[in-house]
C-alpha cells in the first residue's frame, strides 16, 4: 500500500521513529528499499527523523536488509541526510 507520494506504510513507521511498528511491518513482508516517488528508501526516511528511537528504526532497517548506499533524492545516501544533519551516531553506525 502506498501514499500519492510513494510512500509505503514502512516510510512513514521510519519517519515518525516507531520500532515497534516498523518491525512489524518488516516481520509481514516490507520492503525496506522500497523507494518512494523522489527515490528515497525508509532508511533515507529513518535517517530524516529526529526522534528519540531514531537510532533503533535505523539499526532495525539495517538488520532487515536495508542498502545503506542506495541513492535516493537528489544522488543523496542515508550518511549523507546523516552528515547533513551533524548526526555521528547515525553516521557512525552507517559507516560501520
Amino acid at each position: 500500500m502506498k501514499e500519492k507520494d510513494g510512500d509505503t506504510l514502512l516510510h512513514w513507521a521510519a519517519y515518525k521513529g516507531n520500532v515497534d511498528i516498523s518491525e512489524l511491518l518488516l516481520r509481514h513482508g516490507a520492503d525496506p528499499n522500497q523507494r518512494n516517488d523522489v527515490s528515497n528508501s525508509p532508511l533515507h526516511d529513518a535517517v530524516l527523523n529526529e526522534t528519540k528511537d531514531q537510532l533503533n528504526v535505523v539499526k532495525l532497517l539495517i538488520q532487515n536488509g536495508a542498502h545503506v548506499n542506495e541513492k535516493g533524492m537528489n544522488g543523496a545516501t542515508p550518511l549523507h541526510y546523516a552528515a547533513n544533519n551533524v548526526n555521528t551516531s547515525i553516521a557512525d553506525l552507517l559507516l560501520s
